[in-house]
């Protein structure tokens, strides 16, 4: 398992049906690309704006070398975040 800890960006809608979801976690030296299938977690990432929140990912790399999500966590959450139950 890979974890990272940067800026959430670029979050975009790949497939509707069935969901996948891809955005970039920013770090300070490259950006890692993520991908998620899982409905819950791709549905509160699309309530999100770009480029405001701080958050940790955990996943595994695939061959397209994206990290395909497992758990992702913001680390300053605001009022907005603890509303919503990210």
């Amino acid at each position: 398992m890979e974890m990272f800890v940067g800026r959430l960006d670029k979050i975009r809608v790949i497939n509707p049906d069935p969901m996948l979801v891809r955005f970039t976690v920013a770090l300070p030296n490259l950006n890692v690309n993520c991908v998620t299938a899982t409905i819950d977690i791709a549905n509160k990432l699309l309530m999100l704006p770009d480029n405001r929140y701080d958050c940790k990912v955990t996943g595994r790399f695939n061959k397209r070398n994206q990290l395909v999500l497992r758990q992702i966590e913001i680390i300053n959450p605001d009022q907005m975040i603890k509303e919503l139950g990210i």
